[in-house]
């Protein structure tokens, strides 16, 4: 096995040489001018490119609004889900006006919701699944309502006739929680 010997000292040196190092070159020598050379052409391309770039913002600019446009005219034209864009009927099932006289409303087949404060038809006011509903609501009582906002005058809790009522905090928390379930009930009924 042969040994090669250097004649001089090995060197660290750039493995990038394409770019020679400053102290190497000179704007004078061959080697400096064409860097120069090719750093004007690195300019022109740059600026080449910005100019076509330029020309193709306002192309893609219209692009893309007219795309959103159409998207926009297909869902007007063609909605995803119709029954969200018509409002729910649900006029069946109050019977009575708040505040009516519990005889008259009554005497149209109404029963008065102390959760909802709405005249129902008695037929979806008995429902088991409303009652039970109910129930539940009442257990978690009991409720004071108010005909003043400073809670002191108390509605008695037989009174049926109730256009506004002031309620506790906590009646108007657990009451909300009881109505969106009311409410999912009756939906649920209405579809079937």
């Amino acid at each position: 096995m042969s040994s090669i010997v250097y004649p001089e000292p090995l060197e660290e040196c750039s493995l990038d040489e394409s770019r020679p190092l400053k102290e190497d070159v000179d704007s004078n020598t061959e080697v400096g001018q064409e860097i120069q050379d090719h750093k004007s052409l690195k300019q022109q391309s740059w600026r080449r490119r910005l100019g076509s770039a330029n020309f193709l913002r306002p192309l893609l600019l219209t692009l893309v609004i007219l795309l959103v446009s159409l998207v926009a005219v297909d869902e007007i034209l063609h909605p995803r889900c119709p029954d969200v864009r018509r409002p729910m009927d649900f006029s069946g099932w109050i019977c009575a006006p708040n505040g009516a006289i519990p005889e008259v409303a009554r005497e149209r087949g109404c029963e008065f919701d102390g959760l909802s404060f709405h005249w129902f038809p008695k037929e979806r006011f008995e429902d088991e699944d409303n009652l039970a509903l109910l129930r539940e609501f009442e257990n978690d009582g009991p409720w004071h309502r108010y005909v003043d906002k400073e809670g002191k005058v108390e509605i008695p809790q037989g009174n049926k006739v109730l256009k506004a009522a002031w309620l506790t905090r906590r009646e108007h928390i657990i009451h909300c929680k009881y109505a969106l379930r009311q409410t999912h009930l009756w939906v649920n009924h209405t579809a079937q």
